[in-house]
């Protein structure tokens, strides 16, 4: 009575899980065996994984119960073969998942930054929903010796952080003494770009490495385009100059259907573009009068349907 009362025990929390959410990729952190069951049985439905994972469990408690105790020695040996089993499919998920992370977060080289021989840089995080490239680049690039935030972002986890101000000069305060940046492809700074990493992240741009020209200014941010630089009917695309003068915002702008294209500046309406048939469309958007160099200017991109863009970048006038 009391080993049927043992082995109900030890089943029960076994048959609590919900294999549908536990036999996942995401359970790789967690727990290796899970991971290995996932590539076995992750195609079938969560009524055989059932079957097969509960009926193992109970069969591996009925051998504990009856086996007798003179013969008990004949469960390790099976217990090493059953995890040398599933270690094959367990070994090949973690190589599928470092190769899924290294495209995710580094790109194709790992230390991409530490080969681009700049030397020390801080990394700015603007708040890429996938915070675990800061640490995946960090591990991974020796150079990267501080991590600094945008107002209202903050990288999860113990790691030394200090929260930086963007001025609407452009300036960072307090400035960082490194004299190489790391961060997201949405912001450019006044420099020289060494290298990038591409990132295969829904909804995320990759990461670029810059060498500051003097004390660290962002020259203009990006927002509202996707990744690959599409911008959807109905959204706006905006780039913002900062320490914002008289010139002219260059947008090479690929019209992939027909499309109207309304443009503002400092939220302002300023022209409307129409155009019927696909073509590249090389913009010339002057900035917006009123600005010397000391505060931000603003050029909004609003389509009515979908339009690609390339090349964004502000150029002064001389």
């Amino acid at each position: 009575m009391l080993t049927s009362v043992v082995c109900v025990l030890v089943l029960l929390p076994v048959l609590a899980i919900p294999l549908g959410n536990f036999l996942s990729p995401g359970a790789l952190p967690f727990s290796f065996t899970a991971l290995a069951l996932q590539r076995v049985l992750g195609g079938h439905a969560v009524s055989t994984q059932e079957v097969v994972v509960f009926g193992a469990a109970a069969v591996a408690v009925a051998l504990v119960a009856l086996t007798p105790r003179r013969s008990a020695w004949i469960l390790a040996p099976l217990v090493v073969v059953a995890l040398a089993l599933l270690s094959v499919p367990a070994s090949r998920g973690l190589i599928d998942a470092s190769r899924t992370q290294q495209s995710r977060f580094l790109g194709p080289v790992k230390e991409w930054i530490d080969r681009a021989g700049a030397g020390p840089a801080f990394y700015l995080y603007d708040g890429d929903r996938d915070v675990d490239a800061v640490w995946e680049n960090m591990f991974w690039n020796a150079d990267i010796r501080a991590v600094y935030d945008l107002p209202g972002t903050q990288v999860i986890g113990p790691v030394a952080q200090r929260e930086v101000a963007l001025w609407p000069d452009g300036k960072l305060l307090p400035a960082p003494s490194q004299r190489n940046v790391v961060a997201s492809s949405n912001l450019a700074f006044v420099g020289e770009r060494l290298a990038e990493a591409p990132q295969q992240l829904p909804g995320q741009a990759g990461l670029r490495l810059w060498r500051l020209e003097g004390p660290p200014r962002v020259a203009f941010r990006i927002t509202g385009f996707q990744p690959n630089g599409d911008l959807y009917g109905g959204s706006t695309g905006t780039v913002t100059v900062f320490g914002c003068r008289p010139g002219k915002l260059h947008v090479t702008v690929l019209i992939k259907t027909p499309v109207q294209i309304s443009l503002t500046r400092d939220g302002m309406p300023w022209r409307t573009r129409t155009f019927q048939t696909e073509r590249v469309w090389n913009a010339r958007i002057p900035a917006p009068p009123g600005h010397d160099g000391r505060d931000a200017c603003s050029f909004e991109l609003k389509p009515n349907a979908l339009m690609g863009t390339t090349l964004i970048e502000f150029e002064p006038s001389p």
